[in-house]
């Protein structure tokens, strides 16, 4: 049984494809009926797509199902989604936001979203993940070990437990599982194994790897360009203008970061320059507070 909706052709709960109809304002919305979206269905929709709205309906997500959907900015996923395939989401630049409805998080680190945020900056898209029954996960491991020749062992939340595994996928090796007595339990638990992975094994993204070398020349964009990724606040700039004895103007320029005890000031002949000597003070200052172990030497500043 065929349809043609506004998300597209379904066929027997399943999307098929999908081509843009006149009017149509980049919101993708799946109804009730629709269990699945096939494999490619909308990478063949290109860069018209900016948001998707799955049902609580949806069960799987098939491979490169929005690949290359370089405008859709945000997503929602819904508890029952039990696969991502692979490449699910591959090259979808602008992607965002991904809400993953009922992920029971009450504080602490949202392992799952910190996941999903290094699988795009490593692989350009969105860690795969993969539900079954535990007692079913267990025979299967004991059987086939889960094991891909060449790559680290399958890792488990030992930590976790309950009737509901989830195998997380962050490249191609073997997955990191959890346990929960929910989908969304199961799947943090799973998140923060890889998470913990991630730390130990030095794979982390820090704020060096976000930028070029830092310069006295490209301070000022660098450190927006930092905030804008959400690493912390916009920088602040106060300027006051100011004269020597011969009563010739100079200015004096602060700078200071919300999250951050320490501002720092410089005074130069120029607005300009005595802004640049700030921004790169603050930004030297930030990426030694965050760690980043690198040979880069403070620039003279021969202004």
């Amino acid at each position: 049984m065929q349809r043609y909706d506004e998300c597209g052709l379904i066929q027997d709960g399943k999307v098929i494809t999908f081509r843009a109809h006149d009017g149509f304002d980049g919101k993708i919305i799946i109804p009730d009926d629709v269990t699945e979206i096939g494999n490619r269905a909308y990478e063949v929709a290109f860069c018209d797509i900016k948001e998707v709205s799955l049902s609580p309906s949806v069960k799987r997500i098939g491979v490169r199902s929005f690949a290359c959907c370089e405008k859709l900015r945000e997503i929602i996923i819904p508890a029952g989604v039990e696969t991502i395939d692979k490449e699910a989401f591959s090259d979808c630049h602008s992607l965002k936001k991904v809400y993953y409805l009922e992920n029971g998080f009450e504080g602490g680190d949202n392992y799952v979203s910190l996941v999903q945020q290094w699988c795009q900056k490593e692989n350009g898209e969105l860690p795969r993940y993969l539900f079954q029954d535990t007692d079913e996960y267990k025979v299967n491991r004991m059987l086939h070990c889960y094991t891909i020749m060449g790559q680290r062992d399958t890792i488990e939340n030992e930590d976790s437990d309950g009737p509901i595994t989830c195998k997380l996928y962050i490249d191609n090796g073997n997955p990191f599982v959890g346990f929960g007595y929910s989908k969304s339990e199961a799947r943090l638990a799973a998140a923060e194994k890889a998470y913990q992975y991630l730390d130990e094994e030095d794979m982390l993204f820090t704020m060096a790897d976000e930028i070029d070398e830092p310069t006295l020349e490209n301070a000022i964009s660098q450190l927006q360009e930092l905030a804008q990724k959400g690493y912390f606040s916009l920088p602040v700039y106060n300027f006051e203008e100011k004269h020597d004895r011969q009563g010739n103007p100079y200015w004096r320029c602060e700078c200071s970061v919300k999250e951050y005890k320490y501002s720092y000031w410089s005074e130069k002949g120029t607005k300009k320059e005595a802004k640049r000597k700030v921004a790169y003070d603050m930004l030297m200052s930030i990426l030694n507070a965050d760690g980043d172990d690198n040979d880069w030497d403070d620039e003279e500043d021969d202004e």
